[in-house]
């Protein structure tokens, strides 16, 4: 089965492409003090400018509208190569989000929950005690969990207790991700049409965890605009230096860590400049970013879900099948 590119993964990739425009022109550009509404008109004209400059002037507006018809072409080609940049803006912010995940989690024991080539999950799934966040796996009971080593066994020869002894002297979880990879390849060949969800759902996690990557920089980087970049940067360090001891807590919330850290880093800066257009850059993105993340985990679920019930679903009929055939030999 071939997946065409879908809306899902284009817009998955080309709206944070624009965010991360936007957000980096209104840091760029924006200066400090500026009254909000003349903020708001500098952004419009700026965007007018990106759209269509030639109708900037309003003297030139009867010469734009005449010429309409004969610049339709060009118009469309144009929105055309600015929705490539936003693709590839935001492909490219995937790809450095991807590696920096990789890179950290290998540091920073909690990203691996955000980093699915660990085989966090799985060894989570399989093995109890290893289930630091219990809500990730509140959708499989007991029974499910037996009958899919079960079915894992079966159909890939896999013993999931040999695994769980291998990967206990190893560095990484490496081969729990094996088994769900060969998983969702059953699934992709027997079952398309639960794979196509599945591909949609895939993409659209993956753009909310992004999202959720891109708003996070942008609170800091929005903090440091309104702090001044060496007393921003003295804050950051202080907060860091504070916060790691509760990081390295085992069953330490990432949840109310963040909300310290926004909290402490808006105080720092309201005083006079909590009218600031930029003071509310700040907030929105601060307030979007574990919006993002709540999505990505509830996206990542179902994805998961997909891919295990159909595997289920696929060995259970296999079986089925398989006795059936033998009973008609029997006879």
């Amino acid at each position: 089965m071939q997946v065409p590119l879908s809306l899902y993964d284009f817009f998955g990739y080309a709206l944070p492409g624009l965010i991360v425009i936007v957000i980096a022109a209104i840091l760029i550009i924006t200066p400090l003090g500026t009254d909000r509404q003349l903020v708001v008109e500098f952004w419009l004209d700026m965007m007018q400018d990106l759209i269509d400059p030639r109708s900037t002037s309003e003297n030139e507006i009867e010469n734009a509208e005449s010429k309409s018809r004969n610049s339709l072409p060009t118009t469309v080609i144009r929105m055309v190569l600015y929705g490539l940049i936003c693709y590839l803006v935001g492909f490219a912010t995937h790809g450095v989000t991807y590696w920096s995940f990789g890179l950290l989690s290998k540091i920073w024991e909690p990203l691996k929950r955000y980093h699915s080539d660990h085989g966090s999950f799985e060894k989570g799934l399989f093995c109890q005690e290893h289930r630091d966040y219990p809500e990730d796996f509140g959708p499989y009971t007991n029974k499910f969990v037996d009958n899919l080593k079960s079915e894992i066994e079966d159909v890939f020869d896999i013993k999931v207790e040999t695994i769980q002894k291998e990967v206990e002297n190893a560095k990484n979880d490496v081969k729990y991700t094996e088994i769900f990879d060969l998983c969702r390849t059953i699934v992709l060949k027997q079952s398309p049409d639960l794979y196509s969800r599945g591909f949609a759902l895939l993409a659209r996690y993956n753009s909310a965890k992004l999202m959720g990557v891109i708003f996070f920089c942008a609170m800091f980087a929005f903090f440091l605009k309104l702090a001044g970049f060496q007393q921003g940067i003295s804050w950051i360090i202080l907060l860091t230096a504070f916060v790691l001891p509760l990081i390295g807590r085992k069953g330490a919330r990432l949840g109310l860590i963040y909300g310290l850290i926004t909290v402490v880093l808006a105080l720092v800066v309201w005083g006079d400049k909590r009218l600031d257009p930029l003071f509310i850059c700040y907030s929105i993105s601060a307030a979007l970013c574990p919006i993002f993340f709540h999505l990505y985990h509830v996206l990542f679920r179902y994805y998961r879900n997909t891919i295990l019930y159909g595997f289920y679903e696929y060995a259970v009929t296999r079986d089925k099948s398989e006795k059936s055939e033998n009973r008609e030999k029997l006879v």
